[in-house]
């Protein structure tokens, strides 16, 4: 597996890496985040999906665009959760909230078939 592969690899498993690590350093990453998946993420209550009408505290301009130095963004279903989408460097999302440890809500906007939704 070259470099790029293993970097593509750790960027698809939300895995940070040195702009300057040898291969030997990004395949020990590769193989611990493997390691990590096989054994499963420990589970706890989600976060509760936030209300559109109660956006949360005002924090500045709310739209954001992605920028990233790896050309796209994970999207996780909570901090270091499952990664739920990638979106592309450009997309704009909007902020939810305060940050909190680093970490930011944003509304995503998806489709869902209505025949499964209730209510």
């Amino acid at each position: 597996m070259t470099v790029d592969e293993i970097k593509r690899e750790l960027d698809a498993l939300g895995v940070g890496y040195p702009k300057d690590a040898l291969k030997a350093e990004l395949e020990q990453l590769l193989a611990e985040a493997a390691e990590d998946a096989a054994t499963g993420p420990e589970t706890s209550e989600p976060d509760p999906e936030p209300d559109p009408a109660e956006p949360g505290p005002e924090i500045g301009p709310r739209r954001r665009i992605v920028a990233t130095d790896a050309g796209a963004l994970n999207i996780r279903c909570e901090p270091g959760g499952a990664v739920l989408k990638v979106v592309p460097d450009g997309t704009e999302l909007t902020a939810i909230g305060d940050p909190e440890d680093g970490w930011q809500r944003v509304v995503i906007e998806a489709w869902a078939k209505a025949e499964f939704l209730k209510g």
